[in-house]
């Protein structure tokens, strides 16, 4: 998602490698240690280049405005590195953590030769990268990171605009791991040389620029269509590498400013198609859609969504989106909804229904109703500020599901595979009589089994290592699981039977800490529920929620209620079952 369009715990997190100081952060101490070494004073130096000072490895947060500095030995900060003005941080070798944002503006650069840079976060979208100005970011010949260690895949942002520039030769990102979102706005530019999945993907806009180069790179990017855009599309490569170009520089466009040149090079080519534009996609093959819908005030349907289709005419809110002998991409459609430009009173729905999205996204205001749907490998998320995003009797593979600010993301009657399920601000994350499965490789998942070492797929999801599900709620946002599981088959009178279930309350407030459930049943066409368990307590995970001896009951559909207490708010969930007649020695029903 991607939160750059709108918008996968145990936690380690490297200690930092140098002794806190009471120097200014990031200036060198003003005594011998601060001393240049000898390539930093010799008389053939270049007398108009500032000597370099050697970084001091503070905890952080540093800020550095002026000056040359050089990165003598690996170095974890605890906080963020602002680089700004004139000021220069150059590396060698050696690694370099921030568990921050990594900011650049102005004329401040960032140059890094081998090591590994990793932006330390915990969570997804916790940190990011941002360049303006006349900032700059060359690296070469490393490895970057975005995990500082979790069993998830976790995304950071790279924020570009103005004249910044990202440059990158010989660099590297494990996928698997980590991920990186490319914003570019302004006239921010890319350059980027045989290098993998640094960034991931990558959203040009504006002015904004992109070349690259070499069969050894590998990145996606996305060719926007805002309103009043207008272009044909014909024959887009998609057997890497490839030499192709699009933007402000091509014929017969209109709308566009950005420009992207690929020279030889590994990538992979998807659109976004928005509301008012006007775009046809001729005799092509795997094409990613990312689709918007914004400040939608009367309900908007989506259904029978494939990957693999041809032939297709869109024209929701405007536009014209046209695939002609042109065949949608293997993990389908993105969908998002953006309605920043109306209040929450105005919004009127986006429906999915029947069908098989890599992504959903909702945005400020966003209405988003999914059901009887499957889910790929990318995100599920309510990103914005009152957004509700609702899925039920769906399939979820998505690596990670997110919920931001006040948002709420309710999942119902559904299955979830192996996702980090992530809450932030003061979000809500309602599983209800959804169980939290593992993410193996299993019947439903689509489009298949990804493997992305080219080994047997024993994961649905080869972009999520992890393997159970896990809920991490951070500020005053909760995740609540609350469900009983379905019953394998009908229960013959007489016997015993064991309800199972979720009972889960992950949250940092405390209001939250305590709570109590109860189980009970009633005949399906209502009527008193029957306690058959009262005032227990969580955590339960797919755990016993309570006992039926089922002697009394006359056959017949009852209905098991499980209801959570929490902080004077009752949640229920409630689930179906089947009592059958018990059968005497000679097959005859009493």
């Amino acid at each position: 998602m991607r939160q750059s369009v709108l918008l996968p715990l145990v936690v380690f997190l490297a200690a930092s490698a140098c002794t806190p100081r009471s120097d200014p952060p990031g200036q060198p101490k003003d005594d011998a240690d601060a001393t240049p070494d000898s390539s930093d004073t010799d008389d053939e130096a270049d007398p108009t280049t500032p000597a370099r000072k050697p970084f001091v490895c503070d905890s952080g947060p540093i800020e550095l405005r002026e000056g040359s500095f050089e990165l003598t030995a690996s170095c974890s900060l605890s906080g963020g590195l602002l680089l700004g003005g004139d000021a220069e941080l150059v590396g060698d070798g050696a690694d370099l953590t921030i568990d921050g944002d990594l900011v650049l503006e102005e004329n401040g650069a960032l140059r890094m030769t081998g090591g590994v840079l990793t932006i330390a976060n915990s969570q997804v979208f916790e940190h990011r990268i941002a360049a303006s100005g006349d900032a700059v970011i060359d690296l070469r010949d490393l490895e970057v990171r975005t995990n500082s260690g979790v069993p998830a895949n976790v995304t950071s942002n790279y924020d570009a605009t103005d004249r910044a520039l990202l440059r990158a030769e010989n660099v590297h990102l494990d996928v698997s791991q980590s991920w990186v979102l490319a914003n570019l706005t302004g006239e921010a530019r890319l350059e980027l040389i045989n290098t993998r999945s640094i960034p991931t993907e990558i959203y040009p806009a504006d002015s904004a620029s992109v070349r690259i180069e070499g069969p050894s790179s590998d990145h996606g990017i996305w060719l926007p269509f805002p309103a009043g855009a207008s272009a044909t599309l014909a024959a887009l490569p998609s057997t890497p590498p490839f030499t192709f170009s699009f933007g402000r520089d091509s014929a017969d466009v209109s709308g566009i400013g950005y420009q992207v040149d690929i020279v030889n090079g590994a990538v992979g080519l998807g659109i976004i198609s928005y509301p008012g534009s006007n775009l046809t996609v001729r005799d092509s093959d795997q094409v990613p859609i990312s689709y918007m819908l914004a400040n939608v005030t009367t309900e908007q349907v989506l259904t029978g969504l494939r990957a693999g289709t041809r032939d297709l005419l869109f024209e929701h809110q405007g536009r014209r989106l046209a695939l002609e002998n042109a065949q949608v991409f293997p993990f389908g459609w993105q969908i998002y909804n953006d309605n920043s430009g109306i209040t929450a009173e105005e919004a009127a729905p986006v429906v999915i229904a029947d069908s098989f999205v890599n992504e959903v996204g909702g945005a400020m205001n966003a209405r988003v109703h999914v059901r009887d749907s499957v889910f790929g490998f990318a995100v599920l998320g309510a990103v914005g500020p009152n957004a509700r995003v609702q899925v039920e009797r769906s399939i979820i593979n998505s690596q990670t599901l997110l919920a931001q600010y006040d948002a709420v993301l309710e999942i119902r009657d559904s299955e979830i595979f192996g996702s980090l399920v992530q809450a932030a601000g003061s979000s809500r994350v309602l599983l209800i009589n959804t169980p939290l499965r593992t993410n193996t490789c299993h019947a439903r998942c689509q489009p298949m089994c990804l493997s992305l070492d080219g080994g047997t797929a024993t994961q649905c999801n080869g972009f999520n290592p992890a393997t159970d599900v896990e809920l991490v709620a951070t500020e005053e946002a909760a995740i609540i699981a609350l469900g009983v599981h379905e019953l394998a088959m009908p229960v013959a009178r007489g016997e015993r039977v064991t309800f199972s279930g979720d009972v889960l309350v992950e949250s940092r407030l405390e209001g939250l800490g305590a709570y109590t459930f109860d189980l009970g049943y009633m005949p399906a066409g209502g009527g008193d529920s029957t306690p058959i368990a009262v005032a227990q307590t969580g955590p339960r995970r797919a755990e016993a929620l309570g006992e039926l001896d089922t002697s009394a009951l006359a056959p017949g559909t009852y209905v098991a209620v499980l209801e959570l207490r929490l902080g004077g708010t009752t949640l229920a969930a409630s689930r179906p079952f089947v009592v059958t007649a018990s059968m005497t020695t000679g097959g005859v029903a009493p």
